[in-house]
């Protein structure tokens, strides 16, 4: 890092910010809720295939904005 920089990072102080987004499911069994951040990360190596944390069912997942098509 050149001298300049290392010298403005000691006079500045900048907050640092992440993305997460998040994803809320409802079990087609149960019908019960959760909340899984950065799911489709996840969708890479599950093919669409989620276990409910509450009842242990496994299915394939579908956006409520397609079901409704």
């Amino acid at each position: 890092m050149p001298p300049i920089l290392k010298k403005i990072k000691k006079l500045v102080k900048l907050h640092k910010v992440s993305k997460e987004i998040l994803y809320h499911f409802q079990c087609g069994e149960c019908t019960k809720w959760w909340t899984i951040a950065d799911h489709h990360l996840l969708l890479e190596d599950t093919d669409n295939w989620v276990s409910c944390p509450h009842c242990g069912q496994r299915h394939k997942t579908i956006e409520k904005s397609e079901e409704l098509r």
